[in-house]
């Protein structure tokens, strides 16, 4: 889950002059990113078996559905430890695995692919416990700041993992993670709470995203994949993770093909830049902007970066050729502003906008979608280039960033269709907010009850949105 900086491992090395070392097609290229998706934050993959690496992507993918579920049931809190000690736990023992040479490579993918799923746990929780303290009004713009942060994370390791490997070794690799993952897992123990302290309940009670009655079982992930408005946007991630990972996988690839002169390392730093400060700052957009001009709708800003995301990709299309790399940085950026901020507010925001009780699951169905649709572009794009040419790469992306949009829009509207017919309603905007919000989960298996002013004075009333 995340603004994926470490991407740029993969998509630097996808171009045409390293495909003829390698003696790789552009579809063999598509294999080999959809491997590596997920762990390209590893700089020196080329002495790790691939298949290593490709069982934490498939782990991750696979798991997250389960890890969202347990953390619903756990809670916040305690599914941030689990991952912070599993995850922990598990570079701990592949740095020794690395420091006592071993040969083996079955404990390596089996602790692999275990450190990799284990991290889903955290993914879910920071939605979960961000679902409990912010209000709906501020969970768009807390999106962006946690956005920032993992993408900073993301950076750091790639700019150190170099220098960790040449002045220490490999297994430090996995060592120093390992050490700042237990010290983390003790801040998370001391600091971090499941919900705001009692003391403060009644007047926090508002901010928190409603919870399911105490007489209705928790969904299951079966259930939840039956409400329409869930699945509508379960498709908006399945298109915006298209359109996410096919530009950055091809992206250096198209403009050596079409550029008079290949990008140099400077140009790349230059570009990468770019991505990342766009990143940063199309998350905190996009999330201020549906937090405030919208009211804490999330619909309409998805609407309206998707449609400018289609466009910025067209721009890119038609100018790359011709510009200076300084310009083709600013429209790189602007992609990226697009791009980020939209995949920030559907992957982040959203879920946090549901009922608490099914918020981390929201999150692990999104994630798990999410890379399968990432392994599908891989795939797929590699070999469609190569057949059709980057004409197919830019149509892809214009039409998966219209169909993000259009999703958006279904799942809205099959809210709204459910709740003229009386079926239970979800609230994800404050009290004060009459008007519909735009990420609401509805149906009979998923009814909740809304904290509200008329619960503080014993007037009980119907849940509205």
């Amino acid at each position: 889950m995340t603004t994926d900086v470490n991407d740029y491992q993969i998509a630097a090395g996808n171009i045409e002059s390293v495909r003829q070392e390698l003696n790789m097609t552009a579809t063999d290229m598509g294999w080999y990113t959809t491997s590596f998706h997920i762990n390209a934050r590893m700089s020196h993959m080329n002495i790790i078996p691939r298949r290593i690496i490709s069982s934490g992507s498939w782990a991750y993918a696979l798991t997250a559905p389960l890890t969202g579920q347990w953390t619903d049931r756990m809670g916040g809190h305690t599914g941030m430890l689990v991952a912070c000690v599993g995850a922990g736990v598990c570079n701990l023992i592949l740095g020794c695995l690395f420091a006592t040479k071993s040969s083996s490579q079955l404990p390596f993918m089996l602790l692999f692919a275990s450190n990799v799923a284990l991290q889903g746990f955290g993914t879910s929780a920071v939605v979960k416990i961000n679902a409990m303290w912010y209000a709906p009004s501020e969970r768009g713009i807390f999106s962006g700041v946690f956005n920032i942060f993992v993408a900073s994370g993301y950076y750091l390791a790639l700019g150190s993992g170099h220098s960790i490997i040449t002045s220490f070794g490999w297994s430090y690799l996995f060592f120093i993670p390992a050490a700042l993952l237990l010290v983390i897992s003790v801040v998370v123990f001391t600091c971090v709470a499941n919900a705001p302290p009692p003391s403060n309940a009644l007047s926090s009670s508002r901010f928190k995203a409603p919870v399911l009655p105490p007489n209705r079982r928790r969904p299951s992930i079966w259930a939840l994949l039956q409400n329409r408005t869930l699945l509508g946007y379960l498709a908006a991630v399945f298109c915006l993770s298209w359109a996410r990972d096919g530009l950055l996988n091809w992206m250096y690839s198209f403009f050596d093909s079409v550029r008079p002169v290949p990008l140099t390392a400077d140009d790349h730093a230059i570009l990468g830049g770019a991505w990342t400060l766009g990143g940063f700052v199309g998350g905190l957009l996009c999330g201020y902007i549906s937090d405030t001009m919208f009211e804490s709708k999330r619909m309409p800003p998805i609407v309206l970066f998707s449609t400018f995301q289609a466009g910025a990709f067209l721009l890119l299309y038609a100018l790359a050729p011709s510009i200076s790399t300084p310009f083709l940085g600013v429209l790189v950026f602007l992609v990226s502003v697009f791009l980020l901020g939209n995949y920030t507010l559907l992957s982040y925001t959203v879920p946090a906008d549901l009922p608490e009780d099914i918020s981390a699951s929201a999150v692990g169905l999104f994630t798990a979608v999410g890379y399968i649709s990432t392994g599908l572009a891989g795939i797929v794009m590699g070999s469609c280039i190569q057949r059709w040419g980057f004409a197919f790469w830019v149509t892809s992306l214009t039409a998966t960033s219209l169909a993000t949009a259009l999703c958006t829009m279904l799942g809205s509207y099959f809210s709204e269709l459910d709740d003229a017919q009386d079926e239970a309603v979800v609230p994800l905007q404050l009290p004060r907010q009459r008007r519909k919000s735009r990420a609401s989960i509805v149906g009979s298996d998923v009814m909740v009850i809304a904290p509200d002013e008329d619960l503080l004075t014993n007037q009980p009333r119907r849940a509205v949105v």
